[in-house]
């Protein structure tokens, strides 16, 4: 519901029932947003309460919450804002939604200047700093602190935009959830990260985003990891464009959760990840309303332990004392992901639409992290491939439109 002045409130339900004793999933939430001031802050918030129903063995309900409350300055070159956030132990989203930690507090301050009119060469800039503090619900104890800076700018005649950032952690972050273990806490060491990226005028036939970030950590002595991403897209005319898009990553010596030992403990591994993602789309438009979409993917990611560490009581990492053995490649991941997509949508009318879609999906998964690329996609392919069709019709009904039927229709019948 919109108020005047720039005021709303909403809800939301979202539901998932499964047949034959499955696990079923409720969610719902509402929310708000308020400018006052002449629309120079904005005050907004939402809160959720999510049910879900296990049915494993028995009827066993999960209770949880999240909150989110949002203050910001919304107006001028400067501005600052504040935001706190609480997710409960048992809330969880994730039938139609993914949520990746809970029972914390997180607490957040930016502080933005923002350049809306050209400066010299500068068309627009925009830079934000923002510090956040998460604490571990049970006890309030301090567990993360992180610090962000980032700024973005476009260059008035060229339409070159570059944007970079540094993520740092103040902290060393207490995570709760990485050994998987109910009261087991990891010592996250120190990062600090850097990003750069430069993204080409879209006006043109060609253009060219492309990225790089680059990670250290304090992690056993010492770890680092290398991001970098190519994305040309080329116009070809006014219906037809193609859009490649290369992403690769390489952690070395990262840290992180690997199985458990026979007496249930949990093991923590040193190990290289290697991940690349190829993707080739293209999109043609009919007319204006009338379109095709055609995508390929393919994911690649490795996974190489070489070492293997317990938790003390403290949560730091220490050599395992149960002479834990295991294989050279056991723990070891090779994952593979092919996916085609192809999606003709129509937009009959306005807000409503008929989308058909077409998906074909591969994956397979060993421990054969030696294989070259070639050798990787032959048995990638040998994988029982699955097809799949979907139909959506989303039809948009106004409450205006639809009450003056109804007025028209009583008129008739008067």
């Amino acid at each position: 519901k919109i108020f005047p002045k720039n005021k709303n409130i909403y809800a939301i339900n979202t539901n998932v029932s499964r047949s034959d004793g499955a696990r079923n999933g409720n969610v719902t939430a509402i929310g708000f947003s308020a400018n006052f001031k002449d629309d120079q802050y904005n005050f907004r918030g939402s809160t959720s309460y999510s049910v879900i129903n296990e049915k494993i063995d028995s009827v066993k309900l999960k209770r949880g919450y999240q909150y989110i409350l949002d203050f910001d300055k919304t107006s001028g070159r400067f501005r600052y804002g504040w935001r706190t956030e609480a997710v409960s132990e048992n809330y969880d989203k994730n039938d139609l939604g993914v949520i990746f930690q809970r029972n914390f507090y997180q607490h957040g301050w930016s502080m933005n200047y923002i350049l809306f009119e050209p400066y010299g060469k500068i068309r627009d800039l925009f830079t934000q700093l923002f510090v956040s503090v998460r604490q571990h619900k049970p006890t309030g104890e301090l567990s993360a602190v992180f610090f962000n800076l980032q700024a973005n700018t476009t260059f008035d005649k060229q339409f070159l935009s570059f944007f970079t950032s540094m993520n740092t952690s103040l902290y060393e972050e207490k995570d709760f959830y990485a050994a998987r273990t109910e009261g087991q806490v990891y010592r996250r060491p120190r990062f600090a990260s850097f990003n750069a990226g430069i993204s080409t005028d879209y006006r043109k036939k060609l253009a060219v985003d492309t990225e790089l970030t680059t990670t250290f950590s304090a992690a056993n002595g010492g770890a680092y990891e290398v991001y970098y991403s190519l994305s040309p897209i080329y116009r070809i005319n006014d219906h037809l464009t193609l859009h490649y898009n290369f992403e690769a990553y390489k952690a070395i010596d990262d840290v992180g959760y690997a199985t458990r030992n026979d007496l249930d403990v949990p093991i923590f591994g040193k190990r290289d990840i290697v991940e690349y993602t190829n993707i080739i789309s293209g999109k043609y438009i009919f007319k204006n309303n009338l379109s095709l979409d055609v995508r390929a993917r393919h994911y690649w990611s490795r996974v190489d332990y070489e070492k293997y560490y317990e938790l003390d009581d403290e949560g730091y990492l220490t050599t395992t004392s149960y002479n834990y053995e295991v294989d050279e490649d056991e723990n070891n991941i090779n994952f593979n992901v092919f996916n085609i997509d192809v999606l003709f949508n129509w937009e009959f009318a306005l807000g409503s639409a008929l989308s058909i879609s077409y998906k074909n999906d591969i994956a397979g998964f060993n421990q054969n992290t030696h294989e070259n690329i070639f050798q990787n996609l032959g048995s990638l392919f040998d994988q029982v491939q699955t097809n799949s069709v979907s139909i959506k019709l989303l039809y948009y009904l106004d409450y205006v439109t639809v009450r003056s039927w109804v007025n028209r229709h009583k008129s008739k019948n008067a």
